[in-house]
This record gives structure tokens, sequence and C-alpha cells, in this order.
């Protein structure tokens, strides 16, 4: 379908940008403007509290929003930004998370992992298999049933979300019940796809994500690392197929207009391959990103409302796909 009507009426106001210079009063104002949808929205108010967690030598912060009634789900939450950006005050951090509890009646636990450069793999996906851990064990403390615990992320949260349900189920004990992943970048590299090309053709820099982007954002990321297996599935020395093969069922959100769709599609026909139960969502007339934006959009009420099925039922519906 074309774009979002919302998207598209504002994209010209990026038509020049290539970048934008957030000290640039002019610049931050055609990125506010572009942010902002139709009409003000704000999240629901559901309580929260931080908690400092470890992992390994690693200390990084969790928040938790909503309090559980002693059964309720929970899902373990990673924002996305390119493995160096973003924080827990994003939309697709904080209102994500006060929206997925209003719409499952549990809790989240939003993960402040630690950013490149300051540290790179494997820190921030056993940060995050650390809050699965956590969560799990501190279940009655949250109110939720500890096989209610799910773990998702967007972008390269849904990376190190990927990551750390790879490792967790290699190393036995805990596990997540279900996955969300959200325009995961799932490879480290891949092949790109002329008819995506050919959808993305005309969009402005600034919602692109070209292949040369891609690869130095992942080359900072892995950092050289001699083993690094668990980054993305196309690193695992059996390959993609056998690193998803036994993970728990998962919701992949897929957006129309996104350069990493490939990735996420080629996850998608991987899990066949592997028989690992994946629901795919297509999110129609959607830019990469989309979590980041608000409800006031249908298709990002539609996306919260898949995540939140999934979530409180602890199942997908593979036929989806």
């Amino acid at each position: 379908m074309p774009l979002e009507p919302t998207l598209a009426a504002r994209l010209p106001l990026l038509d020049d940008l290539t970048t934008w210079d957030p000290q640039d009063p002019k610049d931050v104002a055609r990125i506010r403007q572009w942010e902002r949808d139709t009409e003000p929205y704000e999240g629901p108010d559901v309580p929260t509290r931080d908690v400092q967690l470890t992992a390994g030598a690693s200390h990084f912060r969790v928040r938790v929003y909503g309090a559980g009634a002693g059964t309720d789900p929970c899902l373990v939450w990673v924002h996305g930004g390119a493995f160096a950006y973003g924080d827990l005050e994003m939309n697709e951090a904080d209102l994500v998370s006060r929206e997925l509890v209003a719409r499952t009646g549990g809790v989240v636990v939003s993960v402040d992992y630690s950013l490149v450069p300051h540290v790179t793999y494997p820190v921030p996906h056993r940060q995050v298999a650390a809050a699965v851990r956590w969560a799990v064990e501190h279940a009655a403390e949250l109110g939720v049933d500890p096989r209610r615990v799910s773990l998702g992320g967007a972008s390269a949260g849904g990376a190190l979300s990927l990551a750390a349900a790879r490792e967790l189920h290699a190393a036995g004990g805990v596990e997540p019940a279900c996955l969300v992943l959200a325009y995961p970048v799932a490879h480290h590299r891949w092949r790109t796809d002329p008819e995506q090309e050919r959808l993305m053709t005309g969009l402005p820099p600034l919602v692109r994500f070209p292949p040369e982007a891609i690869a130095g954002i992942n080359d900072d990321y892995v950092a050289s690392h001699d083993d690094p297996r668990w980054a993305f599935v196309d690193l695992d020395p059996d390959g993609p197929v056998a690193a998803v093969t036994g993970l728990p069922p998962a919701l992949v959100l897929v957006c129309e207009y996104d350069d990493l769709r490939t990735s996420a599609e080629l996850l998608v026909e991987q899990a066949a391959d592997a028989g690992w139960p994946v629901e795919r969502r297509l999110c129609a007339g959607m830019l990469h990103g989309h979590l980041n934006r608000t409800p006031v959009l249908d298709e990002v009420a539609a996306s919260l409302d898949a995540i939140a099925r999934v979530v409180r039922e602890g199942t997908i519906d593979s036929r989806r796909v």
C-alpha cells in the first residue's frame, strides 16, 4: 500500500536533509515537526521504578513498568538505536512500555543496555539475557508468572533480543515464553532485494539504511570479536537455520518501507526451514522505527495490539506468516 498519509504529508520536511544538527534550531524544528503525529498523545500513566543490575563485570539499569497481581504476563523490552543510540525516554522504550502495560494488564521491564562505543558485543545482549533471568527470578516481586516472561525488542533491540534468546537456549534453564522482534536486524550481511529497493526509491536519506551504512553499524557492534556467533544468525558457525532452531515462538513485525525489511523477511524464511514457529506481521505503509511514533497512527496501535496479544496469550499464530 502507499506510505501512510501522515508520514507522506510530512516527508517533504526531510527532502534536503542528509544529516541534521541537534544544535541547529531550524534542523531541530523540522525534525520535531516530522516526528509529530496528527494530534497530541499522552500515554497511559503507570507506576515505574528503576533497578540496577549486573551482567558479568558490567552494570546497567532496567525500568519496571506496572505491578502485577501474581499471575500476570511480563515482557522484557529492548529499544533500538543502531546499538549506539537510544535511551529509556524515547517513545520506542517509554511509550511502548506504558502502552503494553495497559494492553496486557501485566508488567514491562525496559532494558537500558550499554551502548557502542562504550561497550561492544557481547556486553549488550548479555545484559538483556541477565534482565530476562532477573525477571524470572523476581517474578513474585514483580507480581508475574515466571512461565509468562517474554522477550522483545525493536531494530537493534530486536537483534539483541534474538541474540540473548539464542544464548539462553544454548545454556539451558531460563528461556522467554515468546519473542517479539520488531523490524529486527537479524543478519550481519544480506543481499539487497531489488523489489524492496524499488519500493524505497525516492525516499529521503534520513529514512534510508543503505547496505554500506548497515555494514558499518554492524561492524562497529561486533568490533572484530573472535567469536561473534551470537551477534547475528549468519555468523553462527553452524549456519542461520541451526542458529534459530529450538527458539521460543516469535512474532516478527516487518515494516513495508524499510531497507532492513529484507533481513526480517529472510529470518522468517529461515525460521520455516528450522521449524521455528514464527508469526509474521506486515506493518503496511510504515517506515522503519514506527514504534517511535504514537498510537494516533492506526498501524502503530495495531502493532501494539499484536505485541500485547502475544505477550498476554503466550502463543503466536504461525498461519499469519
